[in-house]
């Protein structure tokens, strides 16, 4: 391998230049304060300036050449520089701060190319690893240029003048949005009423107990989203993609794929099987099946994933499948895989649907209406972190039968009582930052893998 030997990016004249503008103009110092920290200068003796600088304002004190000079001094540092006429030179060679932006700038872009030199050097180390595992190595590569990227990037504060063209463009497309969606077809016309969609940047958590339909809820979403023409990823950590798409096309033939083995299906079967593998060959649905992740590594994958299909909308099938990557017991491990989701919802500018179990009442006991707070196996930061919460809940008979009851369902459609029964699910909205909660009720057809909404509870 070739031997570079060549000095790092660095520009000590521009690092001088700015720290001398520091000296002579408060305005000066001011902004460099939102663009740079000492760790961005290239030259420990500027670093130990601006830091000296930085005590002084903190401090509510003057900057000037004698104030930075005793600072220096008290922090044995004053020689380490070259004294005080390193200082008095610095000044008298600083002719205007005037560009003071630009030169905060250009010392921003060379700690940039310092940075992505190191990370390139430790990724190309790690792959030299025998245990190496190409998809961690990118995760936390990728992880770490994001803050490469973020690098002297400044808080703009934003008037009520600047901010109103752009609120009036939004209530301009909510009030000419298609049946009221200003995001992505949930669906559900229900769900679609409360939330106008799924967001973009959104982390949505559905959560359920075992086999209350969680990974079947969440893929008719999907379908329901690329019929519309927006692509969608799923990440699958329990099932194949072979399993997940035996339920797309049982939902859309509506013949119970899973009971083939048993009984064999006939020639309207056939067709019906055949015409919705059809229906559902091109449409924009792409996943990845690979078990035993950990937040980096589905970090690269979905990045890789939307820069390859542009996918709209992502969902995780489930969270607490996940693995840690050294935090310290499962609570601890679970929080920052949600953290991670959830920026990983702002890197990629798309809702993520990521479903998760919660604790399952003992055996025998009944299966009490869950919340987020007391049902969430591991970490109850899930909820707290997502915007958006959805619990999937099968109640008691005695609670079916009074919103059967009430919704007049039973009545209106002639259906079998105890079939209803059995399948009645109620969905509940528990949280949404930005829309009302609530909840409505929906038939649930465990055999062709489909939901149905049936009623408000």
């Amino acid at each position: 391998m070739e031997q570079i030997d060549k000095l790092p990016p660095q520009a000590p004249d521009i690092e001088r230049a700015i720290v001398g503008a520091m000296l002579i103009d408060t305005g000066a110092t001011e902004r460099a304060f939102r663009m740079l920290t000492d760790a961005d200068f290239y030259k420990p003796a500027n670093a130990m300036i601006f830091s000296a600088i930085k005590d002084l304002w903190d401090q509510d004190e003057p900057v000037d050449q004698l104030t930075v000079a005793g600072k220096l001094e008290s922090k044995g540092q004053l020689e380490m520089i070259g004294g005080e006429i390193v200082l008095s030179g610095i000044i008298s060679e600083t002719a205007s701060s005037a560009n003071i932006d630009y030169h905060c700038g250009t010392v921003v872009e060379k700690k940039r190319l310092r940075e992505i030199i190191t990370l390139s050097t430790t990724a190309n180390k790690r792959c030299y690893d025998a245990n190496a595992k190409s998809s961690e190595i990118l995760g936390k590569f990728t992880d770490k240029m994001d803050g490469v990227g973020d690098m002297g990037k400044t808080q703009k504060f934003m008037s009520l003048a600047k901010v109103m063209p752009a609120t009036m463009q939004e209530l301009v497309n909510r009030a000419n949005a298609t049946n009221g969606l200003t995001g992505i077809d949930t669906g559900f016309s229900r769900l679609n009423t409360s939330t106008g969609g799924w967001q973009s940047e959104d982390y949505v958590v559905v959560g359920g107990y075992s086999s209350a339909g969680k990974t079947t809820w969440a893929l008719n979403s999907a379908v329901a989203a690329a019929k519309t023409g927006v692509p969608v990823g799923i990440f699958s950590l329990e099932m194949s993609a072979v399993k997940l798409n035996e339920r797309f096309v049982a939902k859309e033939s509506s013949v119970a794929v899973s009971s083939l083995h048993e009984k064999k299906p006939g020639p309207e079967e056939w067709k019906r099987l055949t015409d919705a593998m059809a229906s559902l060959y091109n449409l924009p649905i792409y996943i990845d099946d690979v078990d035993g992740m950990n937040i980096s590594e589905f970090t690269a994958r979905a990045t890789l994933m939307k820069r390859e299909h542009n996918i709209g909308l992502l969902v995780l099938d489930y969270i607490q499948l996940m693995q840690g990557q050294g935090e310290d017991g499962r609570q601890q491990q679970v929080e920052s895989i949600s953290r991670g989701i959830k920026r990983l919802t702002k890197r990629l500018k798309i809702p993520i649907i990521a479903l998760c179990q919660l604790t399952t009442p003992p055996k025998g006991a009944e299966r009490n209406r869950p919340s987020f707070r007391n049902s969430l196996r591991n970490s109850s930061a899930i909820g707290h972190d997502a915007d958006t919460c959805i619990l999937l809940w099968e109640p008691e008979e005695k609670d079916k039968l009074e919103a059967l009851d009430a919704n007049e369902i039973y009545y209106e459609k002639g259906n079998d009582l105890e079939a209803m029964l059995k399948k009645t699910m109620v969905v509940i909205v528990e949280k949404q930052r930005n829309g009302p909660t609530g909840q409505f009720l929906t038939r649930f057809d465990a055999e062709h893998y489909s939901f149905e909404e049936i009623g408000k509870f």
